[in-house]
Formats: structure tokens, sequence, C-alpha cells
């Protein structure tokens, strides 16, 4: 849930995963862009790249120990084209953590450990 909501502020303030502004459209991609579909924020344009964004999907390795949190799903090449470029296309970094998520994942999983062990002692006190 973090990673979706910092995503979906991302793309409303036209910024990356760092915090730094999207690299404008090109003018003529912009006045087309505007005919289409209206003046809508950079990255956005049908919808599904949003959708992508704000739905990561996490997933544990068989033993616990390494979370991956990625995109997939039909939408999820759109999120790779922005993130390597082509041609005339900038590199836009739209997927991945900020800063401010890392700390909050990491804050929510050392509570969770904390309290699993907190558990643990309590049920070996009880004994």
């Amino acid at each position: 849930q973090v990673v979706a909501e910092q995503n979906a502020a991302q793309l409303d303030r036209g910024v990356d995963v760092q915090g730094k502004p999207l690299t404008p459209l090109n003018r003529s991609y912009a006045v087309r862009k505007a005919r289409l579909v209206g003046n809508k924020n950079i990255l956005e344009f049908s919808g599904k790249m949003r959708a992508a964004l704000t739905s990561p999907s996490v997933s544990l390795s068989g033993d616990g120990r390494e979370m991956t949190i990625g995109y997939t799903g039909e939408n999820s090449e759109l999120i790779r084209f922005h993130q390597r470029g082509a041609g005339r296309l900038p590199v836009r970094f739209v997927g991945g953590l900020s800063a401010e998520s890392k700390a909050k994942i990491t804050q929510i999983a050392f509570d969770k450990i904390s309290k699993g062990f907190a558990a643990r002692l309590k049920e070996r006190k009880i004994r």
C-alpha cells in the first residue's frame, strides 16, 4: 500500500521517485496529446500505466528472507518502456521506491518483526 500511495502521489505532482520533476513533453507531442485526451499530466494518457504503478506486486522468497516489489500484468511493459526511454522518449524514473517509502517500509517490517519476537518471548515465559 505504501508503494501504491507513493506512486500515485508522484504522478499527481509530476515528479520521479527521487522527487525530481519529470522531463516535460516536447511541444508537438504535448499539442497532440491535449487534442486527444485533454490536459492530463505527464505520463497520463489512457490510465493503464497509472493502474499498473498503483498496484505493485509483492512477493517473498521461499525462505521468507527477501521481498521483491515489482510491477506485473499487461500494463507493466508501459512502466519499463518509460523507465528505459526510447528514441526521442526521455528516461523517466516512475517506478520504484523513494527514500521516504523505503523508510516507511523498513519501519513497518521492524515493527512486525519486533511484535513477533515479543510474542515468542511471551509464549516462552508462560510455559
